[in-house]
């Protein structure tokens, strides 16, 4: 279920970002630079996971600075009596999900 989860993250829209400008040539530095970031170690993704009795909530998060942002999300509702009182009770419904 989680695997499918994570698979139907949304992308949360960013502000800005449309611009009509024509690309440019890549200098010999910007060149060196991205060469840079493709050989250092990518962090991670931090995930929050939120199981309840009606859904499974699962957000995709990054540092920006000191706080946390969004950057993908997905909800999927959990079937009817699969989580009773903080216990799974049906284990092949929420397994299969």
């Amino acid at each position: 279920m989680l695997g499918e989860l994570l698979a139907k993250l949304k992308p949360v829209k960013k502000g800005g970002g449309d611009s009509k400008e024509p690309m440019s040539e890549p200098s010999e530095a910007s060149s060196s630079a991205l060469f840079g970031k493709l050989l250092v170690k990518k962090k991670l993704p931090l995930l929050g996971v939120d199981l309840s009795a009606s859904s499974v909530k699962v957000l995709e998060l990054s540092k920006a600075g000191e706080h946390y942002r969004v950057e993908r999300y997905a909800v999927e509702p959990m079937p009817q009596n699969a989580i009773v009182e903080h216990n799974i009770t049906e284990v092949e419904q929420v397994g299969r999900r």
